[in-house]
């Protein structure tokens, strides 16, 4: 159509003057005739009319050629508005074919994007997957050199010590005066919920003769212990030596401590270093355990508070006075900072009239050097078991020479431990409870 009007206006002017020729085409033959006829009579003027003659020859040739240039002119108009009516239409299809690509590529895209969100998914699963087999393997492999080493290395505490005792043979009821397990009263200086291993009580907990109270700073550890056992009354006191201390709050919430971190001890050995580095300090008042009012009497004293085990005892003198069993964390190696070791917890603990029977829970590291920790060889701490010396043990009376028995042959399987406490109840009561607790334990 655009066509047709651009070329309209000079076919227009063509059409005019083809008219214009036509008429004056009838006018010239219409002459010519005159002057065929005439030229007889006007022969003076021959050469005049011939010139003329031969004039309008060539104007009628001129208009004749006009006619069929205008004739071919229409012909290509027409096939010109034909040709252009059907690039119209071609144009049409391709701007809808255009208007139609953005909304094509868009789903094309997404389609794409799904394909490749949903084959990263299945390749990640399969990446994930494959990541902790190889972590399983290879720490199966770990452990399997690791249990070669400690076979072949001679010496050594068990680090299987955490296995508690299984309480599997019941204490014979001819042995108990009354014949009734005693209630047994624990106190538990750092009692945070524990995920991987019992409580060192657990196998008193069991019997069901027991109540806890436990001393725990971090609040929110105390309260899940306590909502999920309600046989123990938690405390938020940090018992210590009753002065102000900072305390140092790390990484791994279980390392956290009055005492900072020896790091320049733990870099020599994989992974304490970062368990044990520091996130934050806060200055606190410590309370010795002798000033805890809700405490009377204590039988089983359990202490884990990462360094500070000789301030809590230093503490808790009259406490321990009257206490049987001190079940306590002692470390080998400076864990942290000027901490007390092993030798100074046992120097403390004999003067008031305590001797170890135990360790359990040995805790070995692995010194840095080999590509995987294939081999446990630093002794750093063990759960050191201490039980009031016989002579000390007659002077409690009977009743917690009954309990200290109920404790070795309950929480420990240390059954002639118990035996050697009932033989110090029948020297001072003159009873037999000890025989009948041999006679029951050597039944089959």
């Amino acid at each position: 159509m655009k066509v047709r009007q651009r070329l309209w206006k000079p076919a227009r002017r063509v059409l005019l003057r083809l008219s214009g020729a036509e008429a004056g085409t009838v006018s010239l033959k219409l002459h010519l005739l005159s002057l065929f006829s005439g030229k007889r009579k006007n022969s003076q003027n021959g050469k005049a009319d011939e010139m003329a003659y031969v004039q309008t020859i060539l104007r009628a040739q001129q208009i004749d050629t006009l006619v069929s240039h205008h004739e071919s002119t229409m012909v290509r108009i027409a096939e010109i508005e034909a040709k252009s009516t059907s690039m119209s239409s071609h144009i049409v299809n391709l701007e809808e074919r255009i208007a139609n690509i953005p909304a094509d590529l868009s789903a094309r895209q997404n389609a794409i994007e799904s394909d490749i969100a949903i084959n990263y998914a299945d390749l990640k699963k399969q990446y994930d997957l494959m990541i902790v087999q190889r972590d399983s393997l290879l720490n199966n492999r770990d452990q399997l050199l690791l249990a070669l080493q400690a076979r072949g290395r001679a010496g050594g505490l068990s680090p299987h010590g955490a296995v508690l005792h299984t309480a599997n043979r019941p204490f014979p009821g001819e042995a108990l005066p009354g014949g009734q397990l005693p209630d047994i009263h624990v106190i538990d200086v750092g009692a945070q919920s524990l995920s991987n291993e019992d409580h060192a009580y657990q196998p008193l907990v069991t019997a069901g003769n027991l109540r806890v109270t436990g001393f725990e700073p971090l609040v929110d550890a105390a309260t899940r212990r306590a909502s999920s056992e309600p046989y123990v009354t938690m405390l938020h006191n940090f018992i210590g030596d009753g002065e102000s201390r900072i305390f140092h709050i790390n990484k791994d919430d279980t390392t956290s401590s009055l005492l900072p971190a020896d790091l320049t001890f733990l870099n020599r050995l994989e992974s304490l270093s970062e368990m044990c580095s520091p996130v934050k300090k806060m200055k606190i008042k410590t309370t010795r355990l002798d000033d805890v009012q809700q405490i009377s009497d204590c039988d089983f004293l359990k202490i884990d508070v990462q360094g500070g085990e000789l301030d809590v005892l230093k503490g808790a003198l009259q406490t321990l006075s009257r206490t049987i069993v001190v079940h306590t964390e002692v470390e080998f190696s400076p864990v942290y900072k000027n901490q007390p070791l092993y030798g100074d917890i046992d120097k403390h603990l004999r003067q008031l009239g305590f001797e170890l029977i135990d360790f359990k829970n040995a805790g070995y590291a692995t010194v840095k050097g080999l590509p995987r920790p294939i081999a446990r060889s630093r002794l750093l701490w063990a759960e050191a078991i201490y039980m009031k010396t016989p002579r000390a043990l007659a002077a409690l009376g009977r009743e917690k020479i009954v309990k200290a028995a109920v404790i070795a042959h309950v929480n420990y399987g240390m059954y002639d431990v118990a035996s050697e406490f009932l033989k110090i109840l029948d020297k001072k009561n003159g009873s037999s409870f000890a025989v009948h607790y041999g006679n029951g334990m050597t039944r089959i």
